[in-house]
């Protein structure tokens, strides 16, 4: 009798374990995606194309771009990086495409379209100058310990291309040196060891980097360098005085030495190198590719000697890479799926990796295409600023209502279509302490 009873019950208890198994795995899932899910999401009026983020004032600086043909112009939206809030946006500025902050000089300095750069006051709240170039910005480098700005100037012809050089903080203009090397798109660094100021190009069709002083302006050297394509990124060890450039044509990067421009080591990491940044802490330098068919990849690489240590796969379409190196991580955002203008078309992902050994500790879904990224490391945060398209965050609707006409045959509209100039943005705040 007690035996029957006994066997009775372990059907019982069966379920009940199985009940219990599955209330932990349900427990699990939904603490892991809390972490997973953004603190707060901002909508934007405009699409992003770059964020830098200011520690010292709780703000990022998000640059913003009309993507329909409109009289409206592009802006700087400020953010407060503890609630994701826009605090404030500057709309009297026309397509400004790359931001840097000095915070010595307390300065905000923005790169225009329209051949000018924007100098706000620390905080972003006021456009103290405007800096007329008389020909396009191609790239932005600041020298905070000099209170110097570089700005990568076109003077309209293919052999060569200008460094402007002018006052952090009051935009008075230093200097303006010409450099032997067109850098189209501007490729341009500062390796504050040793005081110079890098710029990679071509030079009668063959590759090329000059050297500028950082205190005086003046041009040091340039060397020829093998380049397949023109370089695409820059970026530096300051310690190693080793700088890494991008030849996505070659499928390589090249690491050169910061003093005298020469070649180190040449180092294949396959696929279209895009983007490059430097933990000196950690003596890496990591690579992002993408080939073909959209697969992203990321080569780590010992930035003593430029070995090859490991190639990491990441999301579809990779767009940015930056290293928090407080926290010894590697942050890259993953576009997703895009259409045939290479925008984003859907939502996208982050990656996270340790930027010691290269290995994914987690890929997050981000809302919208991410196409740019900062890190807070004083508050482990990072901010995220995506391509969202109207008909895909609007509207819920006549998308249910283009659903059910679907489902009965009957005419109704395409869900989720897209058209140019549908596309707005957003920025997503993440924390990054459980990764």
């Amino acid at each position: 009798m007690a035996g029957s009873r006994i066997a009775g019950m372990r059907p019982r208890l069966s379920v009940l374990a199985c009940a219990i198994l599955i209330a932990v795995a349900v427990i699990a899932l939904s603490m892991r995606q809390a972490h997973d899910s953004a603190l707060a999401t901002t909508a934007l009026t405009q699409a992003p194309k770059t964020v830098t983020v200011d520690a010292a004032t709780d703000e990022a600086f998000v640059t913003t771009y009309p993507m329909a043909a409109s009289p409206q112009r592009g802006q700087v939206s400020v953010l407060d990086t503890r609630t994701g809030a826009v605090v404030t946006t500057i709309a009297t500025l026309t397509n400004p495409f790359a931001t840097a902050v000095d915070l010595r000089a307390r300065r905000v300095v923005v790169l225009n379209n329209d051949s000018t750069v924007s100098l706000l006051a620390q905080g972003g709240v006021r456009v103290l100058a405007t800096i007329p170039l008389k020909n396009a910005a191609l790239g932005l480098t600041l020298d905070a310990s000099r209170g110097h700005s570089f700005v990568l100037r076109s003077n309209n012809t293919v052999s060569s291309t200008d460094v402007y050089l002018f006052d952090t903080r009051t935009g008075r203009q230093l200097r303006v040196t010409t450099v032997p090397v067109f850098a189209v798109p501007g490729v341009i660094a500062l390796d504050r060891g040793d005081g110079h100021i890098l710029v990679a190009g071509t030079s009668g069709g063959i590759g090329a980097m000059s050297i500028v002083d950082a205190g005086t302006g003046r041009l040091l050297a340039t060397r020829q360098i093998p380049l397949a394509s023109m370089p695409r990124a820059l970026a530096v060890d300051e310690g190693l005085h080793h700088a890494f450039l991008a030849d996505p044509g070659g499928g390589v990067v090249l690491m050169l030495d910061t003093r005298t421009g020469g070649v180190l080591h040449r180092v294949a990491v396959g696929a279209y190198p895009q983007a490059v940044a430097v933990d000196a802490p950690a003596r890496r330098a990591f690579v992002l590719s993408v080939d073909r068919a959209g697969s992203g990849r990321v080569g780590v690489l010992d930035a003593g000697s430029g070995r090859l240590l490991r190639a990491t796969a990441v999301g579809r379409n990779p767009t940015a890479i930056v290293v928090d190196v407080r926290h010894n991580r590697v942050v890259v955002t993953n576009a997703g799926a895009v259409d045939g203008r290479f925008m984003p078309v859907g939502d996208g992902s982050m990656s996270i990796l340790d930027a010691t050994t290269g290995g994914v500790i987690r890929t997050i879904p981000v809302h919208g295409g991410p196409v740019a990224v900062g890190i807070d490391e004083a508050r482990d945060r990072a901010i995220v600023a995506s391509v969202v398209h109207d008909r895909d965050r609007g509207a819920p609707l006549d998308q249910m209502r283009a659903i059910v006409a679907r489902l009965f045959g009957q005419p109704g509209g395409s869900v989720g279509s897209r058209r140019a100039g549908d596309e707005t943005g957003s920025v997503s705040l993440f924390d990054l302490a459980p990764y």
